[in-house]
């Protein structure tokens, strides 16, 4: 197995377990231990990603992809242009869910790195016209999995809907490495960037993030 193609795969099967427990000290263990397996950089994004953001808090970069360029990139994906998704969205109420279910059949494993989908953010933000932005996620769903998708997706909306929020986040990083989860909170409300946030504790220097000027 291709290391990159672990690494999104376990961020996926996280999520999902995440997603599927309402203890919330299993949660923390759950996203904890994701952290701890990951190198450092991919545990970064992973946190980031666990907030439901696809750039740090403090960044004021937008991706400017809106539910139906989504459903769109999706239903091509899913050989479905064109056709009436009205229901199956009804039946699940979250795009990233009915995506999951449209490209479920196609048994693709896909080779997204958490690193390529940030990549794939930025270059979303970037994109200046709807075609090339139609282009990137086109290029990204036709590599990736249908659970890689479903995530891909409820993070452009800004919401995962698996019970992850930056609070939770913040204490599985306090759990992962052994810090004071005051220390970790305090770090992050300076910093506005979960991800620099997790870097700190890792390396045991939470007491030196500063708040960063000029950005809430």
């Amino acid at each position: 197995m291709k290391q990159g193609l672990q690494l999104m795969h376990s961020f996926v099967e996280t999520a999902d377990a995440v997603a599927a427990t309402t203890k919330k000290t299993e949660k923390v263990r759950l996203i904890g231990a994701l952290f701890t397996s990951l190198p450092l950089s991919d545990a970064s994004l992973a946190a980031q990603f666990l907030t439901g953001r696809a750039f740090p808090q403090y960044e004021e970069r937008v991706v400017g992809v809106g539910g139906a360029s989504l459903l769109r990139a999706v239903a091509a994906a899913a050989g479905k242009a064109g056709e009436n998704l009205g229901k199956i969205y009804r039946q699940y109420g979250d795009l990233g869910d009915m995506a999951e279910e449209l490209l479920r059949d196609l048994h693709r494993e896909g080779d997204l790195t958490l690193q390529d989908v940030a990549a794939l953010f930025s270059e979303l933000s970037a994109a200046r016209t709807q075609r090339r932005k139609d282009e990137l996620l086109g290029t990204a769903i036709t590599r990736a999995s249908a659970g890689d998708v479903k995530y891909i997706v409820k993070i452009l909306t800004g919401d995962l809907r698996i019970g992850s929020k930056e609070s939770l986040v913040e204490e599985a990083i306090a759990k992962a490495f052994d810090r004071n989860l005051g220390d970790v909170r305090g770090a992050n409300m300076f910093l506005g960037d979960i991800g620099e946030t997790l870097h700190l504790a890792a390396h045991g220097k939470l007491d030196s993030a500063t708040m960063r000027l000029f950005h809430p």
